[in-house]
């Protein structure tokens, strides 16, 4: 799925568009992407703990009728937001073709109503194929799209034209989405005021973690451009980071997948009698195992930058070279920092995560402008640096009281991977050969 989205980026980066064009893009995702990620956070893990909750096992059509009212409540609360505060938002960040895209965009915001539903759903059951094959098949006909462009007539692609195209795919995926959901989707719904209270209490937690979370791992792109007066140079900058995380959200993949995946089991074990001692498992096992994978990654991006961005993106963003370089060398904490979010919801713990979101949002912001301030084009990567250290720190001296995780354990288990890896390849080799 995440060579769809690289090759997309690549054609839009080589054939379409300029820098200033890219940046405006990027943040039209981030954007979208943000209201997204804020309406999944105030409904899937609320929804998935209490469909998992032995207490509300009855009551399961009330919690995903009222998820599927409060999915559309927020919902239409974002494109009010759009209407609202999309010209105040594109002058801030000095892009005034913005505000357009981001009206002609409502559309997707409307459409996610059913995916988003689907996908808790989907998640609920513990059945991740179907979620899988569904934005399989959204990145591969948005792909397909692009590529028809490029062969017809590529000068007759803009922004607005991208996306119309992404709500013609998006449209039909959604069909084929409910076609295979139908099985375990109910039909009836019931609303009930109790459930509806004990989902927004445990989510607004999440909603508010999710909010600023996004927010400062955004932190570049938004200080980026407004930090500076030149709104070209602002929106060219802007491309520079978004070349760089089209590279970490790639490596990001396996982190959200194993998350997404643990949660449901992680809400499982905190009911029963395990409790946190499997939760710890869990954690450990996995940091331990993903640090193991992502360091070799890390280590090859890193010395070979220049060429990554350049199959990535190309020779206009070759600027972002040292600031890929940068975020490779501690990305090997991104594991840790990926599942701290994820472990202290299922756990039952939302607030402490919030209240941790809000203090790295402080701190990202901050650092982010200092940086720029100091250090210009460079600034932003050094101050993630910075950001994911002290965050890290803070996540390990809470997972020890709460849970009582040890680093030793996570640096057993990322030993324990390579172990596994060498003693796999060494069987492969020693394989006797057919006669």
């Amino acid at each position: 799925m995440m060579f769809f989205s690289v090759a997309t980026y690549y054609l839009l980066t080589h054939h379409f568009f300029s820098n200033e064009q890219i940046g405006v893009y990027a943040m039209l995702q981030v954007v979208i992407v943000t209201f997204e990620m804020i309406k999944l956070g105030l409904l899937r893990n609320a929804t998935v703990k209490f469909m998992h909750n032995n207490a509300m096992v009855h009551q399961k059509t009330e919690i995903l009728s009222v998820a599927l009212l409060v999915n559309i409540v927020v919902s239409v609360a974002a494109i009010v937001a759009i209407i609202a505060g999309g010209q105040w938002l594109s002058a801030i960040l000095k892009m005034p073709d913005l505000k357009h895209l981001l009206l002609i965009s409502i559309p997707l915001i409307v459409l996610q109503i059913p995916t988003n539903h689907f996908e808790i759903i989907q998640q609920a059951n513990l059945q991740f194929k179907t979620t899988f094959q569904s934005y399989f098949l959204r990145q591969f006909l948005f792909f397909g799209f692009i590529v028809a462009a490029l062969i017809v007539d590529k000068s007759w692609m803009t922004l607005e034209r991208l996306q119309y195209g992404l709500i013609v795919v998006m449209i039909i995926t959604n069909i084929i989405f409910y076609w295979q959901t139908r099985p375990i989707l109910s039909s009836k719904f019931k609303y009930n005021k109790a459930v509806l209270q004990k989902l927004l209490s445990f989510g607004k937690y999440v909603f508010g973690t999710t909010l600023v979370s996004n927010i400062y791992r955004y932190a570049d792109h938004f200080v980026t451009a407004i930090a500076y007066q030149n709104p070209v140079v602002s929106s060219t900058n802007v491309s520079y980071y978004n070349a760089v995380s089209r590279v970490t959200n790639v490596m990001d993949v396996p982190f959200m997948a194993v998350a997404d995946v643990l949660f449901p089991k992680n809400a499982q074990a905190i009911e029963g009698e395990s409790g946190k001692d499997t939760v710890k498992y869990y954690f450990e096992r996995m940091v331990g195992t993903l640090t193991a994978l992502i360091l070799p990654a890390s280590l090859f991006i890193g010395f070979f930058a220049k060429y990554v961005i350049l199959i990535v993106a190309g020779e206009k963003y070759l600027s972002s070279v040292p600031i890929l370089q940068v975020t490779m060398t501690f990305t090997f904490l991104r594991p840790f920092f990926t599942q701290f979010g994820y472990t202290m919801d299922s756990v039952g713990k939302p607030q402490i995560n919030f209240l941790i979101n809000v203090l790295l949002l402080f701190v990202s912001v901050g650092a982010t402008y200092f940086g720029i301030r100091q250090f210009g084009l460079m600034g932003p990567a050094y101050a993630s640096i910075f950001t994911w250290a002290f965050a890290c720190i803070i996540f390990y001296i809470i997972l020890k009281k709460e849970l009582g995780i040890q680093v030793k354990n996570i640096f057993a288990y990322s030993l324990a991977t390579y172990k596994d890896l060498f003693k796999l390849i060494s069987n492969f080799i020693k394989r006797p050969k057919a006669a």
